[in-house]
């Protein structure tokens, strides 16, 4: 009896304590699974894949900032007043095409957008466009069903580590909302550090340029022309995100080049047909791509280049322009060309 007795209090002790878990979970929330920031907490975004989903469905805002990581280090607060707006980030490293429209199709169903700005890496186009994010350990954050909340509720890295960095960041650390997801102040840029990180090579690919690829182009490109068809109201800014020239060099040797200044071509062009659309190429920008020192790696840049970026698309610096394109992509070829038969191996001298 008295066993009984000891385990039936365990058991309401075991529930009460539980139930007290999940209460300070739903209150603090710091994914903002349930809902927005409560009190004066404040919008604490240092976990990406984890909170993208709650802020789209709970964040006030009437702009999206899409992105694979170089878009993470774009800061709210300059897009937002530059352009006029309330902005939020849905962003996710290694991004497809078809998860970024996830995203927004994610926000159109809960907001009216006026803006979306969208920064367009090759990779994200040239991927097959399917839909990844389903098989991602933290999709149960975004499949709106509540019958696996309980993975997040009784999660003890979010009781004990998430909420104390929510409050800790709320009312003892530093921490600027504008720079939600951004990871530039924790590395080093620069063109020792960008050359620690690659090996260029003196074997050269004949360019060439294959089916599969060119079609999964089109397909992504089909996929997002339905969304700026669907919503003739939001002003879409799309630019093509700048590559150091190492990145350049690897894919010249590897002999995509070319390939890629033609899926360049095709996304621009078929973009800027649209009347709610402005499109913007930054990929050719030779101050952006050969400055080795704005790198982290061969790709990743400091928040100066996005900063950079935005500003020039608030004051439509240098829109694409189908008469220029050619000649801007021959002349910047020929540059890569020389930096990769010639230039470079000076590096390692």
């Amino acid at each position: 009896m008295k066993n009984n007795k000891l385990l039936k209090a365990f058991g309401i002790w075991t529930a009460v304590f539980l139930l007290l878990v999940i209460a300070v979970v739903l209150i603090f929330d710091p994914f903002f699974h349930y809902h927005k920031n409560l009190f004066t907490l404040k919008e604490v975004l240092c976990d990406r894949d984890f909170q993208v989903g709650g802020t789209l469905d709970h964040f006030d805002y009437n702009a999206v900032i899409l992105g694979s990581s170089i878009a993470e280090n774009i800061n709210n607060r300059e897009v937002d007043e530059l352009f006029g707006v309330k902005s939020i980030k849905a962003v996710k490293a290694s991004a497809c095409n078809r998860d970024l429209l996830y995203y927004l199709d994610r926000a159109f169903s809960n907001k009216e957008l006026d803006t979306v700005i969208y920064a367009i890496t090759i990779d994200e186009f040239i991927s097959d466009p399917v839909f990844t994010l389903k098989d991602m350990d933290y999709y149960y954050l975004l499949d709106k069903n509540p019958f696996n909340d309980l993975t997040y509720l009784l999660n003890k890295d979010v009781m004990f580590k998430k909420i104390p960095m929510e409050i800790a960041y709320s009312y003892v650390f530093e921490y600027d909302e504008a720079e939600s997801y951004s990871w530039y102040k924790t590395k080093q840029f620069g063109k020792e550090a960008v050359l620690s990180r690659y090996v260029t090579s003196d074997i050269f690919v004949e360019s060439y340029k294959d089916d599969e690829t060119s079609k999964n182009v089109n397909d992504n490109l089909d996929l997002l022309i339905a969304f700026i068809e669907d919503h003739p109201e939001t002003i879409f800014y799309f630019y093509t995100s700048p590559c150091s020239s190492l990145w350049w060099d690897a894919m010249y040797k590897e002999g995509h080049s070319e390939a890629y200044i033609d899926y360049v071509w095709e996304i621009c062009d078929t973009l800027s047909q649209f009347e709610n659309v402005k499109m913007y190429n930054y990929i050719f920008d030779e101050e952006l791509t050969f400055d080795l020192d704005l790198y982290m790696d061969t790709v990743h840049f400091s928040e100066k280049i996005n900063s950079e970026i935005i500003r020039r698309m608030a004051e439509d610096v240098n829109p694409y322009d189908y008469e220029t394109f050619v000649p801007e992509a021959e002349e910047f070829l020929s540059k890569v060309k020389y930096f990769s038969e010639e230039e470079i191996f000076t590096y390692y001298d």
